[in-house]
């Protein structure tokens, strides 16, 4: 029983990870602004609106994640749950490969202490209940780095393996790629690993023809995962530009220092105990990690922790490799005491960590409106109930995301947005290329349209949203209120107002 208690307890841990993540999306609340959008790229595709090919074709960054949120829905049904469970079982099976990880670096104290982080992190569950993708590259991600480790402490004459585990490798970065632009920082550490691992064999090998054969490889690889469109989103038009086009090194200290400074300071010194022989897999990790920490901080035009998502992954493996290490020197092997020491008082303590199920677990617990999570859903259920056929009105918004999904298919007829988020100067105008939605930024433009429309509706985002502050201030004053819903039901403190004005609705 004693021999068999760690797999009883990863077990315990696992089960109880995912039981919260999937009670997580049990309340199909509203999705936000970006789950939203793919969602209901989604189902167009299943209702045969717009053909598979096209769908992918617009959503060039994130193709695998359309098509797994897709299947989900066509099999499932419609719904935000139907959305999401993708992410929850991504998302639990990363409690799997950080047990596996920080065990085949440490013990398995160790391990268990990192699912243990890895299942009840709030980072970590408020991700996993989302329709997006970041928590499954998070999970591939450490799948990966496990497999640089099992390559170091193979066999060289077991070669079938040895090839197989590196397909396995490529398969893996290649989905993280398809899954979001991001995923491409994979194949640097996976280049990084090759690179410090069997340098000696590279430079013995290097003819003209394996030149010729792995340019050839690379190019065709960088075609499919798009590496072209990916490099001009990059490069900038100076040199400045290129390379530091945002500074938010200040959010970088916030996050991971103010915030979880007592996960990343012991995490740093976890990577200095890891022994000798993983040394060409620790560097991948290192590279990994400066290279998308480089990203987050100069190259991502927000600052939103869903970028940094897989980091933490990183860090929760590493803090549990470092209290492992303490554990082997301190308590004289008995490393079970210390593993379950710092178990014990983070759950107890209850800090970025979550000690009961919820039906919602908020993004913004680190970052105040990292993630605008207004109730949409409740908006548009007012909308649908009382305004039953949109078809009489205009309907004019600030976000297309948002009122795709909530409207059945139908955009919006003008969007308004300020024109620097919108890349425009003041008073120009433009068209949405994905629904062919006019966007306006002006109040002028604003009064001009809704001078031509006897009926119309303005659905406002009571914040510093996109949409121009002085067309909000002007429906305040001259547009009739008809419906303000607050926030999430679930989360009924985080507020993001969501208001629906009219105007020539008076014998509605």
């Amino acid at each position: 029983m004693i021999k068999k208690l760690p797999i009883i307890i990863f077990i315990a841990i696992l089960l109880t990870g995912f039981g919260m993540r999937l009670y997580g999306i049990s309340t199909n609340h509203s999705f936000w602004s970006d789950e939203a959008y793919i969602a209901a790229m989604a189902r167009s595709i299943i209702a045969g609106e717009k053909g598979l090919i096209e769908a992918v074709r617009v959503q060039d960054y994130q193709p695998l994640h359309l098509l797994f949120v897709t299947a989900s829905m066509a099999l499932f049904g419609i719904s935000e749950w139907s959305a999401r469970i993708g992410t929850v079982v991504m998302g639990s099976i990363g409690i799997i490969f950080a047990y596996l990880l920080a065990a085949k670096i440490s013990t398995r104290e160790g391990g268990l202490l990192a699912a243990f982080l890895f299942a009840f992190s709030q980072l970590n569950l408020s991700n996993s209940t989302q329709a997006k993708q970041y928590a499954a590259i998070q999970t591939l991600l450490l799948a990966i780095f496990y497999l640089f480790h099992v390559l170091v402490t193979l066999e060289n004459k077991n070669k079938k393996k040895y090839f197989v585990i590196h397909a396995i490798i490529i398969a893996l970065c290649t989905i993280s790629t398809l899954l979001h632009f991001i995923g491409i920082v994979s194949w640097v550490s996976y280049l990084a690993f090759i690179l410090v691992e069997y340098r000696k064999a590279i430079i013995k090998n290097l003819t003209i023809k394996n030149v010729f054969i792995a340019v050839v490889t690379a190019i065709i690889l960088g075609l499919i995962l798009k590496i072209p469109l990916i490099i001009k989103i990059f490069l900038g038009s100076s040199i400045k530009e290129t390379f530091f086009t945002y500074n938010h090194l200040t959010y970088f200290r916030e996050l991971f220092w103010r915030n979880y400074g007592f996960i990343t300071l012991p995490a740093i010194f976890g990577i200095l105990f890891v022994p000798k022989k993983f040394k060409s897999a620790t560097y991948a990790v290192v590279v990994y990690t400066v290279i998308l920490s480089y990203l987050w901080i100069f190259k991502h035009y927000t600052h939103n922790i869903r970028y940094a998502v897989p980091l933490f992954g990183i860090l929760f493996v590493y803090f549990a490799v470092f209290w492992s290490r303490v554990g082997e020197d301190v308590f004289k092997g008995k490393v079970w005491i210390t593993c379950l020491l710092v178990a014990i008082i983070l759950y107890g303590g209850g800090y970025k960590f979550v000690r009961k199920p919820a039906t919602y677990y908020s993004p913004n617990a680190d970052f105040a409106a990292d993630v605008q999570n207004a109730n949409y859903k409740k908006a548009y259920v007012f909308l649908d109930n009382n305004f039953s056929n949109l078809s009489d009105y205009v309907v004019y918004t600030d976000f297309v995301q948002f009122h795709l999904y909530y409207s059945g298919g139908k955009a919006p007829d003008a969007i308004f947005m300020k024109p620097h988020t919108a890349g425009l100067k003041y008073g120009e105008k433009s068209v949405l290329p994905v629904t062919n939605t006019p966007i306006y930024t002006t109040l002028n433009q604003f009064l001009e349209l809704k001078s031509k429309q006897p009926k119309g509706l303005l659905i406002v985002e009571d914040w510093e949203s996109i949409l121009p502050e002085v067309i909000k201030q002007y429906a305040k004053k001259n547009l009739k209120l008809e419906y303000r819903v607050e926030s999430l039901e679930v989360s009924p403190t985080d507020k993001w107002p969501i208001e629906i004005y009219s105007w020539g609705m008076e014998e509605k």
